[in-house]
């Protein structure tokens, strides 16, 4: 199986592990499942962290857009 390259992928991918598991109830897809699941919860609070503010882009003045 292709590994997912984004955060959409990723859930796209751990949905389809969570059907297959629902449908087979297999201890292999449930084992699956519930690690693309882990992904998804680690990427979640990676993207739920504020950025730092040495790190944010600046926006332009008034001033400078004149």
């Amino acid at each position: 199986m292709n590994e997912p390259t984004s955060f959409v992928d990723l859930v796209k991918t751990m949905r389809a592990a969570q059907k297959k598991y629902f449908k087979s109830r297999t201890q292999t897809d449930l084992q699956r499942s519930k690690f693309l699941e882990h992904q998804v919860d680690v990427q979640v609070e990676k993207l739920s962290q504020p950025v730092p503010e040495a790190e944010q882009l600046a926006l332009p003045t008034e001033s400078a857009a004149k």
